[in-house]
């Protein structure tokens, strides 16, 4: 065997095709990288806006459900959201009812409902978000 047979063949060039190739997966590399420093110095801007409004009201098996929305409008994530839903008949709470989300990211929606024993409609009803954390 001559040295030439042992020696193992070597492609002669790189297509233009692969040069293609190579140079958009190095774009999009560089590109994702390039937007998560950015975004990572940038860091969010407004804390969490936290919004709730009512949906509807459900009959549900002799209870009411008193669907509702809530939005997160801010720049940062809330969890652990506590909510609470109070009827309220000459100023005093006849019921109240409470609810956790456990993640709202920002720009989001999310729909759950509080229960009641009594209808919802009948009464003044006060939603509200209690509070949330930093995840």
């Amino acid at each position: 065997m001559s040295q030439d047979e042992a020696r193992p063949k070597v492609a002669e060039k790189t297509s233009r095709l692969e040069w293609a190739v190579a140079l958009l997966g190095l774009v999009l590399v560089l590109g994702a990288a390039g937007y998560m420093a950015a975004y990572g110095l940038a860091g969010p801007k407004r804390p969490p806006v936290l919004m709730i409004e009512q949906v509807s009201v459900v009959p549900v098996e002799g209870r009411y459900a008193l669907r509702f929305e809530a939005r997160n409008e801010g720049d940062a994530t809330a969890a652990s959201v506590q909510l609470a839903a109070e009827l309220l008949e000459d100023g005093e709470v006849v019921e109240r009812a409470e609810a956790v989300l456990d993640y709202l990211p920002r720009d989001s929606r999310r729909e759950g409902a509080f229960l009641f024993s009594r209808d919802p409609q009948a009464y003044v009803l006060d939603l509200r978000i209690e509070g949330y954390t930093a995840p």
